[in-house]
């Protein structure tokens, strides 16, 4: 049986594997920028940011529909849709595309180095990034789902930290701002609540089965993160309705 990798040794290691796999991943990816621009709903997202920067509103109803035109729209894309207009009146579709490449690339990136600082062997870890990396490369999309996938990589591997009491909690905090950003690209805001709610409950459940005061003080922080969270996602054009929808 292999030795196990000292832990000094997975920190030196894990910048950069993970940062050459993400080199590798950008020659690749931009030298056929135009694999990201295949879905048919990337048009109608650029379309919608022009008119949000033409017209400086949010459109509250539908303006594309032909058989249900004025209905009410709730567009929890609009975020990413803005950014994204603007980045393609910048520097064309060729920016726009290089900005969302970086941006799915670094969640394996991610991914793997959240695996090595919880004591993953690296190449292990190396592996089970690449099987991921595969899995995932048929949604390698210029689509605001890359930014959920991004956003809940980082906030796992942050829990996963303050759960095992490997970093204070306050890094997390910064989640709060970014949710309230998270709620405007991407509908997949949702599961980073779950996420921060089912780790509150497992390490409530926890203290209190082994009466770890420790762990039930921990479990109270994870449960304000929450309500912060879930508090800053409401700041939308369209507030408690988003949700709802």
């Amino acid at each position: 049986m292999a030795a196990p990798i000292p832990r000094g040794a997975r920190r030196w290691l894990a910048p950069y594997f993970g940062t050459l796999f993400l080199l590798l991943h950008l020659s690749i990816e931009l030298r056929h920028g135009g694999a990201v621009l295949q879905d048919p709903g990337t048009g109608w997202h650029l379309v919608t940011g022009r008119i949000i920067l033409a017209t400086h509103a949010v459109p509250r109803v539908d303006p594309f529909s032909f058989t249900a035109p004025g209905h009410p729209w709730i567009n929890y894309y609009w975020l990413f849709e803005v950014v994204s207009a603007a980045l393609e009146r910048a520097g064309g579709l060729p920016l726009f595309a290089a900005v969302w490449i970086v941006v799915y690339g670094l969640v394996p990136l991610v991914v793997y180095r959240t695996a090595v600082r919880s004591g993953a062997n690296p190449l292990v870890a190396l592996g089970v990034m690449l099987v991921g990396y595969v899995a995932i490369l048929f949604h390698a999309l210029a689509r605001p789902h890359v930014v959920t996938y991004l956003l809940f990589a980082v906030l796992v591997g942050r829990l996963l930290e303050a759960e095992r009491d490997q970093a204070g909690a306050r890094g997390l905090w910064w989640f709060v701002p970014i949710s309230a950003v998270w709620a405007n690209v991407h509908g997949g805001f949702i599961a980073g609540l779950w996420a921060v709610a089912i780790v509150a409950a497992a390490v409530a459940l926890r203290g209190i089965v082994s009466r770890d005061t420790r762990a039930v003080r921990r479990a109270a922080v994870f449960g304000a993160l929450f309500l912060a969270m879930a508090a800053a996602t409401l700041a939308n054009p369209w507030g408690p309705e988003l949700h709802r929808q």
